[in-house]
């Protein structure tokens, strides 16, 4: 099969992906305004996404999908929440080995 052509697994996946990139930048649109309007803080509102993250994510994912599959997505967030806290465990770069580096690059 030519790679032009998406297997129906692929044209889902490809969709899931579209929706949830349309509801991020809903969702985002709501927020400021309801930030610039004061109802709420980015604050409180990133404080509330946290907690409800914690909470709510193992939930939402045992509500929409079928076992086997919300298994395998739940490992998927736990590898990305990993990779996240190691990132956040390295120092960050020395700025003159970044200066040398852009130098090198021609930037």
């Amino acid at each position: 099969m030519p790679d032009e052509v998406a297997t129906p697994i692929a044209r889902m996946m490809m969709g899931v992906a579209g929706h949830a990139l349309l509801a991020y930048v809903q969702l985002r649109a709501l927020a400021e305004v309801l930030i610039e309007t004061g109802v709420v803080t980015r604050e409180q509102l990133e404080e509330r996404f946290r907690v409800m993250r914690a909470r709510e994510l193992d939930r939402t994912i045992d509500e929409w999908f079928e076992p086997e599959i919300a298994k395998h997505i739940k490992m998927a967030f736990e590898a990305e929440r990993a990779a996240t806290e190691a990132e956040g465990s390295v120092a960050p770069p020395d700025p003159g080995e970044v200066a040398r580096a852009r130098a090198m690059q021609g930037e």
